[in-house]
């Protein structure tokens, strides 16, 4: 398989699995609600943990979370050495993709949440620089 259809192909894989819409599924599934008809009117933990509760709100951010991770790691099968360019390039694209998925998911209408969830994996899955102080809350400039 030539690198260029691999790109496509994780491309693809990414824009796919951000379109699994967890707010909706769990919603519909275990509750018996389209949280995009109730509150905020958007499918994401939030808007899912006011209507259905902290318990949903929160199987929601974590599934959201891993489908971010999950995508952005998918980088590690092309065959870029670690901290190249072309590899911080690729997770770039990988994170842009998962998040329009999820955003705009294609098994739930275009109707998707906001990414926040699917993006904060990229703080911890690029390469040590200025978004890995996202978790401690730091800035990596002096003041």
């Amino acid at each position: 398989m030539t690198e260029t259809l691999l790109i496509i192909l994780l491309t693809a894989a990414a824009y796919l699995l951000g379109s699994v819409s967890n707010a909706v599924w769990i919603g519909k599934t275990f509750y018996g609600t389209d949280v995009r008809e109730h509150g905020s009117h958007n499918a994401g933990a939030t808007n899912t943990m006011r209507i259905l509760g902290r318990r949903a709100g929160i199987a929601v951010f974590v599934l959201d979370f891993l489908k971010g991770f999950i995508a952005v790691s998918l980088a590690a099968l092309l065959p870029y050495a670690a901290g190249s360019p072309a590899l911080f390039n690729m997770k770039f694209v990988l994170t842009a993709a998962v998040v329009l998925g999820h955003i705009f998911p294609l098994f739930a209408g275009f109707r998707g949440g906001k990414g926040v969830a699917t993006l904060a994996p990229s703080c911890y899955v690029w390469p040590p620089s200025p978004s890995s102080s996202c978790s401690a809350g730091t800035s990596p400039w002096p003041r």
